[in-house]
């Protein structure tokens, strides 16, 4: 387990490289509808310290986006360990 405290420079750094890898094209999912909404949900504001995301609205979550990107910082972790990563299907 690994604590990523919301204010924190590894929180944003992974902001910033989920970002980042969207902007590119380096991401995709199975289009699970869940993650779907929340990544909607979901918008950017640049800082001086690179991307942060927030809610786009006062309604809607964004608790999957977070996640995902704590799971894209931890693969970027990994990547030499652990180099296949796929979607668990439930």
């Amino acid at each position: 387990m690994v604590e990523y405290i919301q204010s924190a420079g590894p929180m944003r750094d992974a902001n910033q490289a989920f970002f980042q890898y969207a902007l590119e094209g380096r991401l995709t999912h199975n289009g699970d509808p869940h993650l779907t909404a929340h990544i909607e949900a979901t918008a950017a504001t640049k800082t001086e310290h690179g991307w942060k995301l927030h809610k786009a609205r006062n309604t809607g979550r964004i608790d999957a986006t977070v996640a995902a990107c704590l799971a894209v910082a931890r693969a970027r972790h990994h990547k030499h360990r652990h180099p296949d990563i796929r979607w668990i299907e439930l």
